[in-house]
């Protein structure tokens, strides 16, 4: 039987709970229990305390078409299906 694989909490905090964990943490709470109160990753806690970044950043690399190609392609595939 196999056993199920925790997959931790990256990519799934809210951008409400970081600010709220950088608040906390500037205000003398340490990093890992911040992180572990909020929900939000420990090192983008520390990445966003460091370079001070405001926004969410995408995870992963970086897509190479544009949204309109990705969508048009999309529609392509979709047609060739019905086919």
């Amino acid at each position: 039987m196999l056993r199920e694989r925790n997959r931790g909490i990256r990519g799934k905090w809210s951008e409400e709970n970081l600010q709220k964990a950088i608040a906390v943490v500037r205000n003398g709470m340490s990093k890992n229990l911040a992180s572990k109160r909020f929900l939000v990753c420990r090192g983008k806690l520390r990445d966003y305390l460091g370079k001070n970044l405001t926004s969410k950043c995408s995870m992963g690399r970086k897509s190479m078409l544009t949204k309109e190609h990705e969508q048009e392609l999309c529609s392509r595939i979709i047609l060739l299906a019905e086919i």
